[in-house]
């Protein structure tokens, strides 16, 4: 199971996820009023079990917290525990929940997204989705709600509330026992020495851990692994920007540019610092500066020159050998034995021009990936193979910076992909529906497709405006 956001749900999959607990939602708010109970209530709980069989498994228990239950929590030293509905009990107040098998519409949103992720190997949505009904339930409610499964597998409740509360409430609620602090180890995994922590909008938690006598940096503390912090500047995670570093001598504090030029103050300690941007990690390594006490600039020390080693490289030319003859080059495939031969359909949309040409191909004798272009636009179909694109929209929104970076430099391309609009191209494909990722950059479009059928993906683009559509055809 991964984490949320360590592969980011494409639109169609945020649709469907927010589609469900919309009306998940709306169903627990007609059964539901929290003020009609005869107890302060401090928070909602739900033990989820999900093993993908069933669709009713999209709505767990689900009870009330009282303030008696935050209170033995607290005087047990145990604000972990403050969502457990069985432990102690009598302390949580059982609330109805939605039944699915007698709602045929939720049912059939729920039976969708299960298709879903057993079509695409999708279960990080799963999780996706149950951090997105507790979002909502707070919404509705006006209490934290967190939600905890039998398996453990899944966000742990107080990362879920800390993500729901302001930072007042959540110090509050830290000072009163209720919340674990952001350092405190998940159960069953061994303590951590957290240097530095921050939650992150989908529920991990990044950060900055001691293993010995390595500082560890990553997305997402839940997990095992991570990036050693022996440089002053390392990227950690892709969507949001993670950036982190050892402190350069002298230097107490960081700051670093987004990709909006805006500065963003690190936090530091214990020689570390990290910072999360508001946008996905493109256009490179971020510029950061940093500052000793005095807040005057600390520079980066140079870095050490590589030894050399061996012997140095001497250049020389061969000419053809004095006994033997000279081979002949191997003839290369004509454009249309190609065609004819690929593994793959060419593909192609007149309505860009009706004689295309081929202007690259990949594989062997029998091609595995086609290139079609007709003046500013191409249009490549290949077999995914061992390589499958597993995120349309970040595929199309990685090709609209690589495209634009020979052209405008790294960062420039990187805030163009960040800003460019995404959203479902319709297309036909030999007549069949079909959906694509477009990402318009506004002078540059990118839009992409995978066949959940197959392994074959399509790619196309161009300069100028974007098509309104796509009518993909054979050639």
């Amino acid at each position: 199971m991964e984490t949320p956001g360590t592969r980011r749900p494409n639109a169609a999959e945020q649709a469907m996820v927010g589609e469900l607990a919309d009306a998940v939602a709306a169903a627990f708010g007609e059964l539901v009023d929290l003020g009609a109970i005869d107890a302060p209530i401090v928070g909602v709980g739900m033990l989820v079990y999900w093993d993908g069989s069933d669709a009713s498994h999209w709505v767990g228990e689900t009870a009330a917290i009282t303030v008696g239950k935050a209170e033995w929590a607290a005087a047990h030293g145990a604000p972990e525990d403050l969502f457990n509905l069985y432990d102690p009990p009598d302390m949580v107040v059982d609330l109805a929940v939605p039944d699915l098998h007698d709602d045929p519409a939720l049912w059939a949103l729920g039976e969708a997204l299960l298709d879903h992720i057993e079509q695409h190997d999708a279960d990080d949505l799963v999780e996706v989705y149950f951090t997105a009904l507790g979002d909502r339930l707070h919404a509705l409610w006006g209490v934290p709600v967190g939600y905890e499964s039998y398996d453990g597998t899944r966000v742990d409740a107080p990362v879920q509330v800390r993500r729901q509360l302001s930072a007042e409430d959540a110090a509050a609620w830290e000072a009163r026992g209720w919340l674990a602090p952001l350092d405190a180890p998940r159960p069953g995994e061994p303590a951590r020495d957290v240097l530095l922590a921050v939650a992150l909008p989908d529920g991990r938690q990044a950060g900055i851990s001691v293993d010995g006598d390595h500082r560890i940096g990553t997305h997402d503390l839940s997990g095992r692994g991570g990036v050693g912090l022996d440089r002053p500047i390392v990227l950690l995670g892709d969507d949001p920007a993670i950036a982190a570093g050892a402190l350069p001598e002298g230097a107490v504090a960081a700051r670093v540019q987004d990709l909006r030029d805006a500065w963003h103050d690190a936090m530091t300690g214990h020689g570390v610092w990290l910072c999360v941007l508001p946008h996905a990690a493109r256009g490179g390594t971020p510029p950061v500066v940093f500052t000793d006490a005095a807040g005057a600039e600390v520079a980066l020390p140079e870095p050490e020159p590589k030894p050399r080693s061996g012997e140095p490289w001497t250049t020389f030319s061969v000419g053809a050998s004095g006994g033997g003859e000279a081979q002949e080059p191997e003839p290369q495939p004509t454009d249309a034995e190609v065609l004819a031969r690929a593994r793959v359909p060419a593909l192609w949309d007149d309505a860009f021009g009706a004689e295309p040409e081929l202007r690259g191909w990949s594989g062997d004798d029998r091609a595995d990936g086609l290139t079609l272009a007709h003046a500013e636009v191409e249009i490549e179909t290949e077999d995914g193979g061992d390589w499958p694109i597993d995120d349309p929209e970040r595929e199309a929104l990685d090709l609209v910076e690589q495209r634009l970076a020979p052209l405008l430099g790294a960062r420039p391309a990187g805030r163009r992909a960040i800003e460019a609009a995404v959203r479902p191209l319709p297309a036909t494909i030999d007549g069949r529906p079909e959906t694509f990722a477009l990402a318009d950059a506004g002078d540059l479009w990118v839009a992409v497709w995978v066949d959940p059928r197959s392994r074959l993906q399509v790619r196309a683009g161009g300069a100028g405006a974007a098509p309104a559509r796509l009518d993909l055809r054979r050639r």
